[in-house]
């Protein structure tokens, strides 16, 4: 997993997805680096973010998925209190 977040939560969030592989605290304009080293050592590279700062890098991975929802207000009806 390469995040941009800090290595604690990082690491917290690989633990539960169960990914051994985690590149924390890496800059947007270092992921694609990134990608590409791990895409030299066969490995396929799924890209999930906001689209804001992972945008540049989709066109360096082998699948993606946004993850960026429809904000919800309180005012919404699909909102949950």
């Amino acid at each position: 997993m390469i995040s941009g977040d800090a290595r604690t939560v990082a690491e917290s969030v690989a633990a539960e997805l169960d990914i051994d592989e985690v590149h924390a605290e890496v800059l947007p304009g270092d992921k694609d680096q990134a990608v590409t080293a791990m895409q030299e050592r066969g490995l396929r590279v799924a890209m999930v973010g906001d689209g804001v700062n992972d945008a540049p890098h989709s066109p360096a991975r082998t699948s993606g998925s946004p993850s960026a929802r429809e904000p919800t207000w309180p005012s919404s009806p699909r909102a949950s209190c």
